[in-house]
């Protein structure tokens, strides 16, 4: 569509950063997947529909990560409403390039979206919109979810947080008052405003101000900005509002609308023992509720930004009820080698072994494909352990970041796969590729499509365009593709020491890149997670 779809509503950008388009920026945990694998940790029965889906991203920005969601998880319905026009010109621009018939966009403030012909949805997310739109605009927000969530319907939120959020808040406001205050009325553009923020912070804080003396927090935030993205930064600290609720706050607002906390996307911290230090415990354990306690922990983690998952009507089920809730999950190694999967994790408040007998039996059989709890529980080595044993090995491996939650049983073809020099493949998604064109060089947004996970996989540098390398040429002439990339693009890329520079030492740095990474493991690990499949495949 190429019409908004409705007059944008008097005043709902007063004073919001319009003429700077939001940095593109993915979450793998905003997968559906993520959310499911949450719920069902903390005890929460998962959305009845599970062959397919409707996911609303509310406030999607320049539509980036809901795209990427939309082509790993085809089986979903994918919304993204956005008030930006820019925003959603682009996210368009990501529709066409990745031929997403499963993704439909809207241009519209919240207030409209509800009068939307949209279905209803299983998930909805809400990711930091709520910290930079005033009251009206939230509460539109929110009665939009009160309005089109399912019961048992599931909710992520991300926010600014306090206390975490305490130091910073004063130098938020000494850039907007010094970038010609707040009202939303100014003769200089964003980026002029943003300068003179910026430099202001800069001088305050070489000057030697008691407050930079006292607040390390804040002195580190100043000289984060200047190596910051400043499309981020402008959205960050000049928009008219900057929301900074307790964990509590937030919680009593959602209740309003009849949403029930879940529990924390980053999962760790869902434990008190992998978060709270052992001194503090005792005041921990003693406290009077759920607000405290997450206050503690906090505290402990001095968090200035939660990400969060909410539910509406949930059923909430123990013992081996729990259990069976991810009879529907199933799970995946990551891209690397399982041998190299650390035997120690270390977390905020200890460091946790992971139990030989059965993480060892896991990380082999999820090197082979990803697995459902049904086919884990018959393996070798794992035949004899309680489902409930392997779960809990499971969520310490995923806590570890080794192990994800994925959408699909089998992807990939055979167990060990051999591939030859001239060797052809094909990226899963259409959209992968233009992403990666895209954002080459930026660590927020390189990202590509992983079918089997049912969410975004991170790509680092040389991978990526390396991969680029492996569909354009062939893993035989991947590595020379990749070095007249790189230089064709006047990107810098960074070896062991320094920058590398020159065709003949890019090529020999990404040829044994591919010799001891890609064809020992990483090509097999791509193809298994359905990022890649050999060309001519369906």
């Amino acid at each position: 569509m190429s019409a908004p779809d409705r007059p944008v509503e008097a005043g709902a950008e007063k004073g919001y950063v319009s003429d700077i388009d939001f940095v593109d920026v993915v979450h793998p945990r905003m997968a559906p997947v993520w959310l499911d694998y949450v719920a069902a940790l903390q005890g929460v029965a998962l959305p009845a529909a599970r062959a397919g889906f409707d996911y609303c991203d509310l406030g999607c920005g320049t539509g980036l990560a809901v795209a990427l969601l939309a082509a790993s998880d085809p089986r979903g319905r994918f919304i993204g409403v956005d008030i930006s026009p820019s925003h959603i010109a682009r996210a368009r621009q990501l529709v066409d390039a990745g031929q997403l018939a499963n993704l439909a966009l809207h241009e519209t403030g919240f207030a409209n979206a509800i009068n939307l012909p949209l279905p209803d949805f299983d998930y909805i997310a809400l990711y930091g919109i709520l910290s930079w739109i005033g009251p009206a605009e939230r509460r539109q927000a929110l009665e939009f979810v009160r309005a089109k969530l399912k019961p048992g319907g599931l909710v992520l939120v991300s926010y600014n947080v306090m206390p975490g959020m305490a130091a910073l808040e004063p130098l938020r406001r000494l850039m907007t008052e010094m970038a010609g205050g707040r009202s939303g009325d100014h003769a200089a553009g964003t980026p002029e405003r943003l300068a003179a923020g910026l430099a202001a912070l800069r001088s305050l804080k070489e000057a030697g101000l008691r407050y930079f003396m006292d607040h390390a927090p804040a002195a580190r935030a100043v000289d984060a900005a200047f190596i910051e993205d400043r499309r981020y930064l402008a959205h960050e600290y000049l928009n008219p509002h900057w929301h900074l609720p307790y964990f509590a706050d937030m919680r009593s607002t959602l209740a309003e609308i009849g949403l029930d906390y879940v529990g924390s996307m980053v999962t760790e911290t869902n434990s008190a023992r992998l978060s709270v230090p052992r001194a503090a415990r005792k005041v921990y354990d003693g406290a009077p509720g759920l607000d405290a306690r997450e206050l503690i922990k906090d505290l402990a983690l001095d968090r200035s930004f939660r990400v969060d998952l909410f539910g509406r009507a949930l059923r909430r089920v123990a013992g081996d009820a729990q259990v069976r809730l991810f009879d529907t999950l199933c799970f995946s190694l990551g891209d690397r080698d399982w041998r190299s999967v650390p035997r120690r994790f270390r977390f905020p408040a200890v460091a946790v072994d992971r139990r030989e007998a059965v993480a060892a039996p896991l990380l082999q059989a999820l090197a082979e494909a990803p697995a459902s709890l049904d086919e884990l529980a018959v393996r070798p080595g794992l035949d004899h352990v309680p489902r409930a044993e392997i779960v809990r090995e499971l969520s310490l491996l995923v806590a570890g970041h080794a192990v994800h939650p994925a959408r699909a049983q089998t992807h990939g073809g055979p167990a060990r796969m051999l591939y030859r020099a001239a060797d052809r493949f094909r990226l899963s998604a259409p959209l992968s590729a233009s992403v990666l064109d895209r954002h080459l060089s930026e660590t927020r947004a390189r990202f590509v499509a992983a079918r089997a996970l049912g969410a975004p996989l991170e790509i680092g540098p040389s991978d990526a365009v390396l991969l680029l390398g492996v569909v354009a040429a062939g893993i035989g002439g991947a590595a020379a593709w990749a070095a007249a990339e790189i230089e064709r693009r006047r990107m810098v890329l960074a070896g062991e020491q320094g920058p590398i520079r020159g065709m003949p030492a890019l090529t020999r740095h990404l040829q044994e890149r591919i010799d001891r990474r890609w064809k020992p493991h990483y090509l097999e690990r791509l193809v298994k997670l359905g990022v890649i499949v050999p060309a001519g495949t369906g």
